[in-house]
């Protein structure tokens, strides 16, 4: 029986930690992970399972039905006296993608050259009946008498001098931004679709050298043609070789093969196009994105109605600027939320998703979940007074005095910081003080710490009390402080 696919499986510790645990007390730990009848054995040293494993497997899948279970063993021997223990690896996600695959292109193997020469049986049957019939005097669209040859070379048309040269540097410069877009936008769809990586640095010196070649050659400007490549796709090449073929090909047709083109309609060419097209829309992939994320949706729609509507070029910038606007309200707006104790812990967390969590009395614990700069700075300052304001409202509401001393900011999440955001915590710590509370910062990173530092000149910051490494810590120094407070007041 044939392999109806491969399946990529990455073993983590989570499938099961009794395995990673009895193997870590092995001294030569092995693993084997079979599907039915097949097996794959994998050595596996004791430091990937210590703290984690994490090692990619290729397994052949025969039967959609049958389990892949994955077992620890102490040697290479593989014997039942040796079992440290088992894991069943749940495979359902998978099963759709396989099935899905096994139906398409591997259900008909034998009938693979019939979708891969489809296109070029079209245009060479189309062709001889236009000829055939003299369609083309009947309204029948065709291409048309071609040149014959190669372009001829254009290096001695590059001039950088005259009127025009800050015209052309313009063109240039946007026509290159639109091409580079284009290509790296193809390339990563395609990407998608067959599940391999893209380098936007190859591309672009790719597209770069290849443009520098086109540019002496009279060619027309290199992308990654969205058409083409699905007609590509849609053809079944998988490998560059197919850009070799495709090369000589077309310099064959160039040199000797272009009056035979005169009859080709161009009805034929564009079916070939939308055909291939039509195979890459994914409405559940865009279904999965408005589930997940509306404003993803809002891009994705964009760009497809303004490549439909308008143009490559205008749809693509249309979904890049909508993109870039998201990332700036994601900037300016950074994610801060409050924290409270679940109690009989010793854990703080998001007082809004964990209904359990209750505020500590005389704190206000805020968590800042973004990098703070200059255009989040005024919004951080806004949001903290509002949430003190807030706090106090309530206090007055309950008829009691306002028992909030100190404010907690947990910075784990903060990567950078700017110069604004050094003078956002010195101007916070002195509007804080004038209504009498305390600024207290916790888990710092190295360079938040190394930037106030420099700018704290009284080193307030560096005071004991002022800086702890958890909210527990913080809470716990502090409120013993309160404690004595009260009990000297009394």
């Amino acid at each position: 029986m044939d392999a109806l696919g491969l399946l990529k499986i990455r073993v983590r510790r989570g499938i099961n930690l009794a395995v990673r645990d009895a193997a870590r007390g092995s001294s030569d730990p092995y693993a084997i992970v079979t599907c039915g009848a097949h097996k794959v054995k994998t050595s596996v040293v004791k430091s990937n399972l210590n703290p984690e494993w994490n090692e990619e497997l290729t397994i052949s899948i025969k039967d959609l039905n049958v389990p892949i279970v994955l077992t620890v063993h102490d040697k290479d021997t593989f014997s039942l006296d040796d079992n440290l223990g088992n894991a069943e690896i749940d495979i359902k996600p998978y099963i759709d993608c396989l099935r899905m695959g096994f139906q398409g292109s591997m259900r008909k193997p034998k009938l693979f050259w019939v979708s891969a020469g489809a296109p070029l049986l079209s245009v060479m049957l189309s062709t001889l009946l236009v000829f055939a019939f003299k369609a083309q005097n009947h309204g029948i669209s065709v291409i048309g008498k071609l040149q014959e040859g190669l372009n001829p070379p254009s290096w001695n048309m590059l001039h950088f001098h005259g009127s025009h040269l800050g015209l052309v540097m313009k063109t240039g410069l946007v026509t290159g931004i639109i091409s580079l877009t284009e290509g790296i936008a193809v390339g990563r769809t395609f990407a998608a679709l067959k599940n391999y990586q893209v380098d936007g640095n190859k591309e672009m010196i790719a597209i770069g050298l290849m443009n520098i070649v086109g540019s002496s050659t009279s060619c027309y400007v290199t992308t990654g043609s969205f058409s083409r490549s699905a007609v590509n796709h849609n053809a079944g090449c998988k490998t560059a070789v197919s850009n070799i073929i495709m090369s000589v090909t077309v310099m064959v047709t160039l040199l000797l093969l272009m009056p035979l083109f005169q009859y080709t309609p161009n009805v034929v060419l564009g079916a070939i196009i939308i055909t291939a097209v039509i195979g890459l829309i994914d409405i559940p992939a865009a279904y999965q994105i408005w589930k997940i994320d509306k404003f993803d949706f809002l891009v994705l729609l964009c760009a497809f109605l303004g490549v439909i509507f308008i143009s490559v070029q205008e749809g693509l910038a249309i979904a890049v600027g909508i993109s870039i606007f998201k990332v700036l309200l994601q900037i300016t707006r950074p994610k801060a939320v409050m924290l409270g104790n679940i109690p009989g812990t010793n854990i703080y967390r998001d007082l809004h998703h964990y209904q359990q969590a209750l505020r500590v009395p005389g704190f206000l614990i805020l968590s800042i979940e973004a990098p703070i700069n200059f255009a989040n700075t005024t919004y951080l300052k806004e949001r903290i007074s509002r949430w003190i304001e807030e706090y106090e409202v309530e206090d007055e509401n309950a008829k009691k005095q306002s028992t909030i001393k100190f404010i907690i900011l947990d910075l784990s999440a903060v990567s950078a910081i700017d110069t604004n955001g050094v003078s956002f915590f010195k101007d916070l710590r002195m509007v804080l003080e004038k209504k009498g509370l305390e600024l207290v910062l916790v888990n710092p990173l190295g360079e938040v710490i190394e930037k106030l530092q420099r700018a704290d000149d009284y080193r307030e910051f560096a005071r004991p009390d002022c800086m702890f490494l958890t909210v527990e810590e913080a809470v716990a120094a502090h409120l013993s402080t309160i404690k004595n407070q009260s009990s000297n007041h009394v």
